[in-house]
């Protein structure tokens, strides 16, 4: 919609906006906030409602600026922790684990019971098998962020396509036909 200064839009912005957005803009400003942090946790044009909205008309509308760049650095911030904390609490150890399993699993198949194999080898990585299982561990970590973050997103949008009133799903008829 246009609106007399520039385009407005809505608190949901569209099916990518994370969860954690829409939280933070459901609620007004808290009063313990300092003004300085207000564009960090807060879009910081709001406007009146249009006449006719399209969709969510008794939702809050916000015209864009510049200040709405520190929201979206907050938001880049927070998908970077989330992102980082993920890969290193979760999909590195859990692979670090697994990889080193199967390790030792394929050793013990060919060891003859003291701790070497039939080649006369260690059952123990050498340097070159535990470079191999870092790359590994690392490419499935990076890998696992994208099997969080995706589906996640598609549920979010999912929720509020289905529970959301848009006259989208509801055309009304453009012309006399």
């Amino acid at each position: 919609m246009i609106h007399e200064r520039g385009l407005t839009f809505r608190v949901s912005f569209s099916l990518h906006t994370s969860l954690l957005t829409t939280t933070m803009l459901q609620y007004d400003t808290p009063e313990w906030m300092p003004s300085q942090l207000l564009p960090f946790f807060t879009l910081s044009y709001p406007t009146s409602t249009p006449v006719n909205p399209d969709s969510f008309p008794y939702s809050k509308y916000y015209l864009y600026g510049y200040q709405d760049l520190c929201f979206i650095i907050t938001l880049i911030a927070i998908m970077a922790v989330l992102r980082d904390a993920f890969r290193l609490l979760v999909f590195e150890p859990f692979a670090r684990w697994k990889l080193n399993r199967d390790f030792r699993l394929r050793s013990k198949a060919v060891a003859n019971g003291n701790g070497v194999n039939g080649k006369g080898h260690s059952t123990k990585p050498t340097a070159l098998e535990k470079r191999k299982i870092h790359r590994r561990v690392l490419r499935f970590a990076e890998q696992g962020w994208s099997v969080v973050y995706y589906p996640a997103q598609l549920l979010f949008g999912l929720v509020r396509l289905l529970t959301f009133y848009s006259t989208i799903l509801l055309p009304d008829p453009l012309c006399c036909f």
